[in-house]
């Protein structure tokens, strides 16, 4: 993370979620959602950082965690990220793969 700041000059903030198959749904999504409605409404408070634009990024299940917050956050009018980069991300489209975590 510091590499990135260091490179793009912009905060990065790193999001430590519940981590499956330990943690069941929905601990991470939880941790993903709650991490980015505080930074939309406290960063600016607490930190001195106003975000003119926002993206999300992720590898693996955090690039699936991005892609269900940004769905999140257009189901229930929040601030839309101005940009995803999901890296990898486990999705999947077949009914006979169907769970619960999809349904977000």
């Amino acid at each position: 993370m510091r590499k990135y700041t260091n490179e793009t000059g912009f905060p990065v903030f790193s999001v430590d979620y519940w981590l499956a198959p330990e943690n069941k749904y929905p601990k991470g999504l939880s941790d993903a959602w709650q991490a980015y409605l505080w930074i939309l409404k406290y960063s600016q408070k607490y930190l001195g950082i106003k975000f003119e634009k926002i993206l999300l990024t992720g590898d693996s299940a955090g690039g699936n965690l991005l892609l269900v917050v940004t769905n999140l956050a257009l189901l229930k009018g929040v601030r839309v990220p101005d940009g995803i980069h999901p890296i990898y991300p486990p999705v999947a489209c077949a009914h006979s793969s169907f769970s619960p975590s999809i349904m977000f």
